[in-house]
């Protein structure tokens, strides 16, 4: 019967250990991004895109271009995110920062809260000295302004609560 008690308490699984450590060895490997080197071969045509149609009212007009223009800065905010710590992700952030930045007054609320996601997304990627210039620039619009104005005076609940 003793013998019995040592088998069982053996057996016994503690949860989240696991009953096998080289197997959870081997799940615990990093895994290397490899979507970083191409960020930018997406990144850049839907830039150019943009650029080359932002006067055409029929697609960024009215009601469908604010939800188009909201979409459009969540999705390069999607993909600077995505390429993580890659040595050229810093400058997709610096190109979404400043695009984000020309629409910081839309009227539009949801296209405001995607200017917020894509500051929120590119600030962790930014150089130091383009993030001081921003934080501290001498253009009398600093970033932490427009933060402060948007957290106190924003129309839109969801802009003052980002």
């Amino acid at each position: 019967r003793a013998l019995n008690l040592i088998d069982e308490t053996q057996k016994t699984r503690r949860w989240g250990h696991g009953r096998n450590r080289s197997a959870r060895a081997q799940q615990q490997r990093t895994v290397t991004n490899r979507f970083g080197p191409i960020a930018p071969l997406f990144f850049y045509p839907l830039l150019e895109g943009f650029m080359k149609s932002k006067d055409n009212v029929s697609i960024w007009g009215g009601a469908n271009g604010s939800r188009l223009m909201s979409s459009f800065l969540v999705t390069l905010s999607t993909l600077a995110q995505s390429a993580g710590n890659h040595p050229g992700t810093n400058v997709l952030a610096a190109d979404l920062f400043d695009l984000a930045w020309s629409f910081r007054d839309a009227e539009i609320a949801e296209v405001r809260v995607s200017v917020l996601v894509a500051f929120a997304t590119s600030i962790a990627f930014l150089p130091l000295d383009f993030l001081l210039q921003k934080l501290y620039g001498a253009d009398g619009d600093s970033f932490p302004g427009y933060l402060k104005k948007t957290a106190i005076g924003d129309s839109d609940r969801n802009c003052r609560e980002l």
